[in-house]
């Protein structure tokens, strides 16, 4: 039992979930009632696991001081490597009941994930920018699908894409800056810029997420006033977390990372 808690918590499995639900929510744009593609869904849990996966494996390559993840990974590597490898094929096979524009994206993005894997590998000054470029990946495989795959788009589905952004921006540095009050690592952001710094960016991106929110979505009449009014309390409760920092400081990660599945909310109304 314990063996499979572990498995839970550090394989980041929840993360390729929440992919999958952000990725529903933007299928149902711009009205809440269009298709979803449901091999583009899978696609993207699958090749999100992987990534993560593979991050987490190169990650431990470079931290001198390993914390409770980096040594289950250290332990399992020979087993992730074989999940890793099965997850891939079952990715091919998905790739061919997909749509030739999304396959095109796909390849277009798998290029620049490959350059920055290899900089994550092999050149360290690289390292601590992970948090910065990652969420441009996230984001791009979550939300950038749907909006191909729609028969139009309008203006509010990129600024959600862009507050999106934020509010997975904000999720990694606090991330990062949590991890640094526990002494867990220190090859992330916080290497380069300062707690009070980081402190202040995730305040900031709260503070444009209320703006955009209040000056274009404030009806709550449509299904993007509803998806932006769900991002927005998540972003505000990032801000909230370093309030509180002290009493999650040990169940930081839980609780940051279990905000994202506010998602849900969007399919119950």
């Amino acid at each position: 039992m314990k063996g499979f808690v572990n498995f839970l918590k550090y394989s980041s499995l929840h993360v390729a979930a929440i992919s999958m639900l952000h990725m529903m929510a933007f299928f149902y744009l711009p009205a809440g009632d269009s298709k979803v593609h449901w091999p583009t869904v899978l696609q993207l849990f699958i090749s999100t696991w992987i990534i993560y996966i593979l991050d987490r494996l190169l990650d431990n390559l470079k931290s001198p001081n390993p914390s409770p993840r980096h040594e289950y990974f250290n332990r399992n590597q020979y087993n992730y490597s074989i999940l890793i490898v099965g997850l891939f094929i079952i990715d091919v096979v998905l790739c061919f009941f997909q749509k030739t524009e999304i396959l095109i994206f796909g390849m277009i993005l798998s290029f620049f994930i490959g350059i920055y894997l290899y900089l994550l590998t092999k050149k360290d000054w690289f390292v601590p920018y992970k948090e910065f470029v990652m969420p441009l990946f996230f984001v791009s495989a979550v939300a950038v699908p749907p909006l191909i795959i729609a028969s139009s788009i309008n203006l509010s589905a990129w600024i959600l894409l862009f507050m999106y952004l934020l509010i997975i921006y904000q999720n990694l540095f606090a991330i990062s800056y949590f991890e640094n009050l526990n002494n867990e690592k220190n090859t992330n952001i916080t290497k380069n810029i300062s707690l009070q710094k980081l402190r202040k960016w995730v305040n900031y991106f709260s503070s444009f997420n209320i703006f955009i929110f209040g000056f274009f979505f404030l009806n709550l009449s449509t299904y993007p006033d509803k998806l932006a009014a769900i991002i927005v309390s998540i972003s505000i409760m990032y801000a909230l977390s370093l309030v509180f920092e002290k009493k999650i400081k040990t169940i930081y990660r839980e609780i940051l990372d279990s905000l994202l599945f506010l998602f849900l909310i969007i399919f119950l109304f």
